[in-house]
């Protein structure tokens, strides 16, 4: 078998040739085929005279960020688009599909608590990599499979009634095809585990092959870039769902389209695209070597910011192996104020990001009276724009003015500051629906503000039917709250007994009520309002490129794949997974009329605009306010180890000998 060129220099060189791995540790190779490992990946075995070129730092920039692309469509795209379909064919819950998007963040959860257990300095970070990428598409592609294993789906034309003593029960019957939720919670932890290491392992396998000022240019493209995902998943999702669910079927043969309730489309067929490029794409990130072209130049005296006192207790932890190393570990990560300062910053900052990237459009219907479909597009329009200037220009600034640590926490109270200021313009608001029983009361009753009254209290209405309806200017929660009695069409009803009542100019039987009279209230501070959102998530995501250099480089080298996944650990369940619920509960303090599912209380239908601009507003600002806080003191207890050339030197040279030990020892 020919050996590769990288077999022949590693037999050239053997015993001169340095070798760094991820923790700065510089070891003789244990055999050629040990060197060759090292700097060509899994190409060694095969001749590479081409694929060495594509050993630097940019080409395995562009590897990972395609990766994290992919991620990202599945994660936070496709999810998104699909997860409404979902419940309609498999007759889900909104609480229990929105337990399946969830599950991402509970597989990265068990993989960095893994890590943090379990993972050594001595991890190959792109195997590591390549094979989460692997996994990722495999979890992806038995994400679809239900569509092929499920009794096939079909609908029936069935008229469903709702008004005035004719309401159409709803079917509240559980299917044994509701059993696939458990298939589906399994997958998606799988693929948010596979997802993981191109948070930790990614990020710390760019931080140290390239030169220190540029590892925050690099971390702010891959992040930037791949944040794309999530508007190629919306585009793909939404493509992919205006075909039906079994594309074979002759669509002349179908008597629904896509503007029907009974509609299903190909939500499947996302999936199994991304999880087969998912694959193609882990086979050349599992090639990446282990450390790229003149990486030992780029890792030395990186150990300058770390901060002192954790430094010190690194030393004290000497000789320590197994649990209790890990357990001295996370204590000196507890005990290092800037990178537990930065921590509770970052959780916050994701919670704020992450629970209005969820509730974003639902706030754009909700207060400005958009559609579903425009609140969606200029919300994610405005956040992506936002999202990926704001990582390329923070990057970009870094680097430019090549800022340290110090340098980047000031930069970071700047824009928090900035942040806060333009959070108050979540005040902007349009004037509230007049909704019958929501946000004004019954004409001529005394009833409290609720959507039953004494005009159709005897109609048998429910509120598991969701149908507005209005007339006068007034809406109401469907034709049977209004106390109709006659149907004249699909979208008409008049004889309204309630509807009667609001109107002192004519008689009840007079007045037709219907959906399509119905009017948003929109008003014309859309416009303004884009800018706030953009200026908002602009200058909150400045922050995220120095926050992550601030905590890559306020502990010891060795340390930062631990720092990282302990820090993620807190970021998800202290702050992505609260936020969402935390913004979903104050949105939902200004409700003023609930829809129910079967019984059990559903979502919110009716808001009164004012409270949920004031109430989100006081959360923000809360939010940004604190960040600022956390930037000062961090700021404040930030003493590098660095300022003493002679103890940075030593510190080097122990932990390198430290590294020889373990190598000998494994």
């Amino acid at each position: 078998m020919a050996h590769s060129v990288c077999a022949k220099e590693a037999e050239e060189t053997r015993g001169t040739l340095p070798c760094f791995e991820d923790t700065e540790v510089v070891r003789k190779p244990r055999s050629n085929e040990d060197l060759c490992h090292l700097r060509c990946g899994k190409c060694c075995t095969v001749p590479c005279v081409v694929l060495q070129s594509f050993a630097t730092a940019k080409w395995a920039l562009a590897m990972l960020t395609v990766a994290r692309v992919v991620s990202q469509v599945v994660l936070n795209g496709l999810i998104a688009v699909t997860i409404s379909t979902l419940e309609k064919r498999f007759e889900l819950r909104s609480t229990e599909s929105g337990l399946i998007a969830s599950m991402s963040d509970v597989g990265q959860v068990l993989y960095m608590c893994a890590v943090i257990l379990f993972a050594s300095s001595r991890l190959d970070k792109p195997q590591v990599i390549g094979w989460g990428v692997v996994v990722m598409g495999m979890a992806s592609i038995l994400f679809a499979m239900p569509h092929f294993t499920a009794p096939e789906y079909t609908y029936i034309n069935e008229e469903i009634l709702n008004y005035c003593g004719n309401v159409t029960e709803p079917d509240c019957d559980v299917s044994s095809i509701r059993n696939y939720l458990y298939w589906f919670i399994a997958c998606f932890i799988f693929v948010g585990a596979g997802s993981c290491p191109l948070i930790i392992q990614a990020l710390t396998y760019l931080d140290e092959n390239v030169p220190l000022k540029n590892s925050a240019l690099y971390n702010s493209i891959f992040f930037a870039v791949g944040g794309c995902g999530i508007a190629v998943g919306f585009l793909l999702g939404g493509l992919t769902l205006e075909v039906y669910t079994y594309p074979s079927v002759d669509p002349d043969d179908l008597t629904i389209d896509t503007s029907s309730y009974a509609w299903v489309g190909a939500w499947w067929l996302g999936y199994v695209v991304c999880g087969i490029v998912a694959v193609l794409v882990g086979i050349p990130v599992l090639m990446l070597p282990r450390y790229l072209p003149g990486t030992e130049k780029h890792r030395r005296n990186r150990n300058a910011d770390t901060q002192k006192s954790h430094y010190r207790s690194t030393e004290e932890n000497d000789g320590k192996h197994g649990l209790w190393m890990v357990f001295s570990d996370v204590m000196m990560l507890l005990k290092n104020k800037p990178y537990m300062i930065m921590t509770v910053a970052i959780t916050t900052n994701s919670a704020l990001i992450y629970g209005f990237s969820t509730f974003g459009a639902k706030y754009l219907e909700t207060i400005f009276g958009m559609t579903p479909f425009h609140s969606s597009l200029l919300y994610g329009v405005s956040a992506f724009v936002a999202s990926f200037g704001a990582q390329l220009t923070s990057g970009v600034l870094v680097k430019k003015f090549d800022l340290q640590v110090v340098g980047m926490l000031k930069f970071m109270i700047v824009a928090g500051i900035a942040s806060a200021v333009c959070s108050v313009g979540f005040l902007v608001h349009c004037d509230d629906i007049d909704f019958a029983g929501g946000t004004l009361p019954y004409p001529n009753s005394s009833d409290a503000l609720s959507v039953v009254s004494s005009c159709n209290r005897d109609c048998g209405c429910t509120t598991d039917r969701y149908q507005p309806v209005c007339a006068d200017g007034v809406a109401y929660f469907s034709p049977c709250y209004a106390g109709c009695v006659t149907k004249l069409n699909e979208t008409a009803y008049t004889d309204c007994s309630c509807v009667g009542m609001s109107s002192a100019s004519r008689a009840g039987h007079d007045v037709v009520v219907s959906s399509e009279s119905c009017d948003r209230n929109s008003c014309d501070m859309i416009i303004p309002f884009a800018f706030v959102i953009f200026t908002c998530f602009f200058t909150s995501i400045l922050t995220f490129p120095p926050s992550a250099q601030v905590i890559l480089r306020c502990v010891p080298f060795s340390k930062r794949d631990l720092a990282i996944s302990f820090k993620e650990i807190i970021v998800l369940t202290c702050g992505v997974i609260p936020g969402r619920v935390l913004v979903g509960f104050v949105l939902d303090q200004g409700c003023v009329a609930w829809s129910t599912e079967c019984g059990v209380d559903g979502s919110c239908e009716v808001y009164n605009r004012w409270d949920v601009a004031r109430y989100n507003t006081i959360l923000l600002v809360a939010q940004t306010v604190l960040c600022v806080i956390c930037y000062a003191l961090a700021l404040v207890t930030y003493k590098p180890v660095g300022g003493d050339a002679r103890e940075a030197e030593r510190m080097e040279v122990t932990e390198l000998s430290a590294g020889d030990k373990s190598q000998t020892e494994a």
